[in-house]
């Protein structure tokens, strides 16, 4: 199955669940502007574009439960409907992962964490990080 993931995230099935995704985008967005400011600082001082969203999503306990509720989710269904797995993206966290014979493969994002899913040749299935300079 492929699929951007929405129908699978349970905050926007509901209104309530709608407005705090409102308002998180909203926050997001300042942090993404302010984390542009950090990194034309870093540019300055020749170093590495850091991301803060990507760092403040890694050390939440929340964002990280939701992340492996999320796939779990999604395997499940998969395993349901008879598929073999699962390509999406919505969360925006990278990973390849089998859960109990079912493939779930999330392709991160472009913008953010610069990552993507490809196929090798082979048939096999790999993300790939893009490391800007």
């Amino acid at each position: 199955m492929v699929t951007h993931g929405d129908l699978f995230d349970h905050l926007m099935r509901s209104k309530t669940g709608r407005f705090v995704m409102h308002v998180g985008d909203i926050a997001y967005d300042s942090l993404i502007y302010f984390n542009s400011l950090v990194n034309w600082y870093r540019k300055l001082r020749k170093l590495r574009p850091w991301s803060l969203a990507k760092y403040l999503k890694g050390k939440a306990k929340a964002a990280a439960n939701y992340i492996g509720e999320f796939s779990k989710e999604m395997t499940d269904y998969c395993k349901k409907k008879g598929y073999n797995g699962v390509i999406c993206g919505h969360i925006h966290h990278a990973e390849i992962i089998d859960y109990d014979g079912i493939a779930y493969m999330n392709d991160g994002d472009w913008c953010e964490s610069c990552t993507a899913l490809v196929e090798t040749q082979e048939g096999e299935w790999k993300i790939i990080y893009y490391e800007r300079i």
